[in-house]
């Protein structure tokens, strides 16, 4: 009701901080590699295959990534994107 956490699914919820960092960790992989792929992520996380696609999931939502087939990309018109970039 604060609005301090972001409901990922409907029994997982993160923090503002923790959804920065995942953020800057995408931006990080596309700077890297050129997209994102479900099993970079998973891997740098460190959590499993289910959880890394909800957070996926959750920021094509958010507008922060696009996905293409099995990849992503970060859309360049993100606010988060953008904000996050420059903090």
């Amino acid at each position: 009701r604060l609005g301090a956490l972001q409901q990922v699914v409907k029994d997982l919820f993160y923090t503002e901080t923790a959804t920065r960092q995942l953020a800057d960790l995408l931006l990080d992989i596309e700077r890297e590699a050129g997209v994102i792929r479900a099993t970079t992520f998973r891997d740098r996380i460190g959590l499993g295959r289910k959880r890394s696609i909800q957070l996926l999931e959750h920021f094509d939502r958010l507008g922060l990534t696009r996905r293409f087939g099995n990849e992503r990309k970060i859309r360049p018109d993100s606010a988060l994107a953008t904000a996050t970039e420059f903090r």
